[in-house]
C-alpha cells in the first residue's frame, strides 16, 4: 500500500440532520481559553459535532461571523453566550444536510445545505455593565445578557447553556 494512501482526506459523507442543539462550550483544563459554540448535529449516521469560535481573533472568528451570516439575519453575536442565546431562541436556520470530511484523524462539516433563514423577531441580548463571577477569570462569561423583555440570563448558568467541560476540540 502506498504511503501516500494514508493521507488523502476520505470522500465527503453527507447525513440527513434531524435536529441541532446549541451549547457553551469550555475547553477542559484551560480556564483561560476563550469559549466556544459546540453545535451538535443528531443525523442518520448518529450524532456530529461542530465548534463556531466568536470569542476567538483572527481567522476563527471571521469563519465565525462568515457561517453566522449564512444562517441568520440578526447581525452576528459579539460572544458564544450571545451566538446560543439566539440559536435556542431560532434565529439560525434549520440544518437540513451535512457532509463530513474526515482528514488527518479529525472530523469536519464540509458543507451545510440550511432550510429557509428565518425572519427572526425575538429578543436580543444586551451586554450589561460586567458582574463578578466566582471561578474562572473568562472576561467573555462575566457578562449578564438581558433581553428586551427583562428575562435575565447568566452565561454560567448550567440549566440554560449546558456547559460541559469535554475537550474534543480538534485544535
Amino acid at each position: 500500500m502506498d504511503i501516500s494512501e494514508h493521507t488523502k482526506p476520505k470522500p465527503d459523507e453527507t447525513f440527513e440532520v434531524y435536529g441541532a442543539t446549541y451549547h457553551v462550550h469550555h475547553k477542559s483544563g484551560k480556564h483561560d481559553a476563550p469559549t466556544t459554540m459546540r453545535v451538535e448535529y443528531s443525523t442518520s449516521g448518529g450524532p456530529k459535532k461542530e465548534w463556531v469560535c466568536f470569542n476567538h481573533a483572527g481567522f476563527a472568528r471571521e469563519r465565525a461571523v462568515t457561517w453566522w451570516e449564512r444562517r441568520s439575519m440578526v447581525p452576528a453575536p459579539g460572544t458564544t453566550e450571545a451566538a446560543v442565546f439566539l440559536a435556542e431562541r431560532g434565529a439560525l436556520a434549520t440544518p437540513v444536510e451535512i457532509a463530513i470530511t474526515s482528514d488527518d484523524g479529525w472530523d469536519r462539516i464540509s458543507r451545510c445545505r440550511l432550510g429557509d433563514v428565518p425572519d427572526y423577531k425575538g429578543s436580543l441580548p444586551v451586554l450589561r455593565t460586567p458582574q463578578p463571577l466566582t471561578g474562572g477569570s473568562d472576561p467573555f462569561t462575566r457578562s449578564v445578557m438581558e433581553t428586551f423583555d427583562g428575562e435575565e440570563i447568566q452565561p454560567e448558568t448550567k440549566t440554560l447553556y449546558q456547559q460541559l467541560t469535554d475537550d474534543e476540540i480538534p485544535f
